[in-house]
């Protein structure tokens, strides 16, 4: 991947804010926004995966060695402070998210067969290996939808789609889930739910989209996508408070592109951004990202654009 040097960067940022910040009021500005905070690996080490909790508190990342094969751990930070080894594993962690408030967290373990990492805050039972069903293949991207249930990708006994895992009764249901296979192109990576609990969004492959990854957002239970977008990493996010969510995705060439569905309204938030979280406030993105460092984690206070 080329690497930008760091005046680029910011030069880009500043041309990337210019429309948002031009689509709302001076009412709406927010010039306290807090400078970016970056997460950068040393030597050896590749961080991925980067969640955020609801209001940007709470980070966590997986982080890989180089030299070592299969040598994975999440890491967790509270406050900016230290981060803290969460838990340590020979195979590949392909994904982490953390819950709202910051005290619960899932994770994607890959090997023979597919186990969900389910870790809790010490004192209520630690860190659980859930085994996924042999039933459900190619496992992606494990998302909370509440507090006691989480989204997972599949292609399960209801076709390929969005199935949630409810954790107090181990019932597993499809969400958005009976598409016909095609060939095995609906994903259900990156899935996600609306606010108002109506919409969800998902990843499928694409022999046309130039990624081979396209966005798509279907109501509740329909299996007609109602909206399909080119790029990847969907994820809902509320632009302002009292607004219908809008979407997040990647596009091609990695610049992290928002858009209001209702509208059409289209704007470039940042480039070079390879995955991605948002905190529930709308606040915080949490963000891998390509910089002159290489790459590297950054928390980016979105007020500055909005």
């Amino acid at each position: 991947m080329r690497r930008l040097g760091r005046s680029f960067w910011f030069a880009s940022l500043l041309i990337a804010s210019f429309p948002l910040a031009c689509a709302v009021d001076e009412e709406q500005s927010h010039p306290d926004a807090a400078p970016p905070f970056y997460v950068v690996p040393a030597g050896g080490f590749l961080d991925r995966s980067p969640t955020v909790d609801g209001d940007g508190d709470v980070l966590a990342w997986v982080r890989r060695r180089y030299d070592i094969w299969g040598a994975y751990r999440i890491l967790r930070m509270e406050g900016r402070g230290e981060p803290e080894t969460l838990l340590a594993h020979r195979g590949p962690i392909t994904s982490i998210d953390l819950s709202t408030d910051g005290g619960r967290l899932l994770g994607l373990i890959e090997g023979d067969t597919a186990r969900v990492i389910l870790w809790r805050e010490a004192g209520d039972a630690g860190a659980i290996l859930l085994d996924v069903p042999p039933e459900y293949l190619t496992i992606s991207t494990p998302r909370w939808a509440d507090t006691t249930s989480f989204l997972f990708g599949a292609n399960g006994p209801d076709g390929h789609g969005i199935y949630r895992w409810d954790l107090s009764t181990g019932n597993i249901a499809p969400l958005c889930a009976r598409f016909s296979a095609h060939g095995g192109l609906w994903l259900g990576s990156s899935p996600g739910l609306d606010s108002s609990g109506r919409m969800v969004c998902m990843e499928r492959m694409s022999i046309s989209s130039t990624s081979g990854i396209e966005s798509i957002v279907c109501l509740l239970g329909s299996e007609t996508p109602a909206l399909v977008l080119a790029g990847q990493s969907p994820s809902f996010w509320r632009f302002l408070p009292g607004e219908d969510d809008g979407l997040l995705y990647i596009d091609s060439v990695l610049m992290l592109h928002a858009l209001r569905p209702g509208t059409g309204e289209e704007w470039i938030l940042l480039p070079w951004v390879v995955d991605y979280d948002i905190s529930a406030d709308g606040r915080w993105l949490f963000a891998d990202s390509a910089l002159d460092l290489g790459r590297a984690l950054i928390l980016f206070d979105l007020r500055s654009l909005r």
